[in-house]
């Protein structure tokens, strides 16, 4: 890049630059300096010049072309720009890439002074000349900062725009080319109208105050129409190293939308919190009451306007609502929403509240405020306070009345089990009379018979005689077989194993089935368990025989982890066990084994036969 700078031409002759002041120029400038001729070969240089180059000293670079020094595809445009500037009046500024003598390559700012003779002739060309390779990657990552800035960037240089970065042409609306060279006068058809009167005031109030920086918002109209609100700030600049008038602008749109959203969400909620029927308020890490409803202010008997900015101790002691200022101190401290019920003292006196602490935080997110909802739940406490009183006195009621009837199914249980042992004895004392009076009664009147019979005459009729023999054996032998079922004699003397084996040998014998038994001895069971085995075997044959219509019987006895187990199962018809049973068998079973603390299962499906099982606890000596 040029620039004609207004400068007359310096008239001089070679005997009028003395050496002493060529001398003093050369010595003490840190800046690169040579005389050039018009074909370009260097007259004279400076130490400084050599070390730019990377020579020893000026004479090393004395005779040399200039342009040998410049990249080589910059030579043609670098001898175009020395013959202009012999040509051409005044100071010129060029920029080159220069290749070092050691290698690699460095920008360089060159300024050119014709020098010229009395007549005006060109003579040299002053050459001043300094290393701008920190500067320009200083400005490209400006530029590139520029370019990655969120907010807009223009720059205005001679009234016009010269800059913009990506971001501003995005926020006007307009694309670069048609922002770049656009004149200062033609910007204003950016500004909204009602807003560049004060634009205009506060820029002519920057010229006469150039270093007073313009901050102010304002309104723009983008290509398309559309209204965007900016917050703008210029300063003064360098852009190329001139001087420039740089503006900066950021979007505020959405923020002021959401502002506008923000208040009219306030409005609304104010609106709300004045309908609520609640206690609202908001209050900061103090205790400071920033908000308060009317409802909440009525309730601590004042106003909204009185109780703003004023202390929540104010209204309330700290000796109350001990949980509610724990509950406050926890939201700050873990940022977490609480609830908490607690007393608190109104105009009312003193009534239960639920109280929601939420958290309210800052741009940094931290917890400065808490939002407060308190609803009055008095009525609705006392009746649950009530509520847990007549609980706890049904509960007491029942607990009582479940004592009373643990006591009455122990005596009950008690009750039934003597029933039952005395059922067992007096069966036992009918078998004892049955076998020994009955019985001997039976044998004394056939052998009464047996007399008479050898006392008659031989060839005496005797039908009916012998027919009483067959009915005597006949009546024995029920009355035999009838006390066995009332308390089997072989249960008190080969113990309960044989006692089953033996009476499903002759239950299978009566009754035509098939009865497979498998069993353990039980050495020491005691005779309570032993007759309610024999009663549990006996009733299940029995509905064996009754309804099952089987044709096998399968009888064990286990015992096993302690407990007895004995199972009738048979291949009859089945039942379901749901349908109640016309007949108290099964429920006489039932409470003879919980006598014991013993169980009855039953299994059995419609067609595919039944199990019973009798379960007992015994742990092999004593009773259960």
């Amino acid at each position: 890049m040029d620039e004609d700078v207004n400068v007359p031409s310096a008239f001089v002759s070679n005997e009028e630059i003395s050496a002493e002041i060529l001398n003093l120029i050369f010595t003490r400038s840190p800046d690169a300096i040579a005389l050039v001729d018009e074909q370009g070969r260097i007259l004279m240089a400076n130490q400084s010049t050599a070390a730019l180059l990377g020579f020893a000293s000026g004479e090393d670079v004395v005779g040399q072309a200039v342009w040998g020094f410049i990249a080589h595809q910059h030579h043609q445009r670098a001898q175009q720009d020395m013959q202009d500037t012999f040509s051409q009046d005044g100071i010129r500024r060029f920029e080159y890439p220069i290749a070092h003598r050691q290698g690699g390559q460095f920008q360089v700012e060159m300024t050119a002074i014709p020098l010229r003779n009395i007549p005006g002739l060109p003579l040299s060309l002053l050459v001043i000349a300094r290393d701008i390779s920190e500067r320009r990657k200083t400005e490209m990552a400006i530029l590139t900062l520029l370019e990655k800035s969120l907010q807009g960037v223009i720059m205005i240089q001679n009234r016009q725009i010269t800059y913009c970065n990506q971001v501003a042409s995005e926020i006007l609306g307009y694309p670069p080319e048609e922002l770049l060279g656009l004149h200062a006068k033609e910007t204003s058809r950016l500004i909204h109208p009602d807003d560049f009167p004060l634009f205009r005031t506060r820029l002519q109030a920057r010229q006469e105050n150039i270093e007073d920086p313009i901050r102010l918002q304002l309104r723009i109209r983008r290509k398309n129409g559309e209204i965007r609100h900016l917050n703008v700030a210029s300063v003064g600049s360098l852009y190329n190293d001139l001087p420039a008038l740089q503006i900066t602008f950021l979007d505020l749109t959405e923020q002021r939308q959401a502002e506008e959203g923000w208040r009219e969400m306030l409005t609304r909620y104010q609106a709300l919190g004045e309908a609520a029927q609640d206690a609202i308020y908001i209050l900061d890490r103090e205790g400071q009451i920033l908000y308060i409803n009317s409802y909440c202010a009525e309730m601590l008997g004042t106003t909204p306007e009185r109780a703003t900015g004023r202390r929540r101790c104010d209204y309330i002691p700290d000796t109350y609502g001990q949980k509610v200022l724990e509950a406050r101190q926890q939201v700050f401290e873990t940022g977490a929403p609480v609830q908490v019920d607690d007393q608190l003292p109104t105009i009312k006196g003193l009534r239960w509240f639920s109280a929601r602490f939420v958290p309210l935080r800052d741009s940094s997110g931290e917890v400065t405020r808490v939002l407060g909802v308190s609803r009055d739940i008095d009525d609705r406490k006392h009746m649950e306070l009530e509520l847990v009183q007549a609980t706890h006195d049904l509960e007491q009621h029942v607990a009582e009345r479940t004592a009373e009837l643990v006591v009455s199914q122990k005596q009950l249980k008690l009750l039934t089990r003597r029933v039952v042992n005395a059922q067992e004895e007096e069966r036992r004392r009918i078998a004892r009379e049955l076998h020994d009076e009955a019985g001997q009664a039976l044998i004394s009147l056939k052998m009464g018979l047996l007399a008479m019979l050898e006392e008659m005459p031989p060839g005496h009729p005797q039908p009916g005689l012998l027919k009483t023999f067959e009915m005597i054996d006949q009546t024995t032998e029920r009355i035999r077989s009838l006390a066995h079922s009332l308390r089997p004699p072989v249960l008190d003397i080969a113990g309960v194993n044989l006692s089953l084996k033996e009476y499903c040998r002759e239950f299978s014998e009566r009754v035509r089935i098939e009865v497979h038994y498998q069993g353990t001895d039980l050495p020491g069971l005691p005779e309570e368990i032993s007759i309610s085995l024999f009663r549990f075997l006996q009733e299940g044959l029995t509905n064996v025989a009754k309804h099952a219509s089987a044709q096998v019987a399968q009888v064990d006895l286990e015992y096993q982890d302690g407990e007895i187990r004995l199972s009738v199962r048979d291949d009859g018809c089945g039942f379901d066990p749901a349908v109640p049973a016309a007949g108290i068998g099964l429920l006489g079973m039932r409470e003879r084994l919980a006598i014991l603390r013993g169980s009855l299962q039953i299994d059995s499906r419609p067609g595919e036969g039944t199990l019973l099982s009798a379960r007992i606890p015994w742990q092999g000596s004593g009773s259960p």
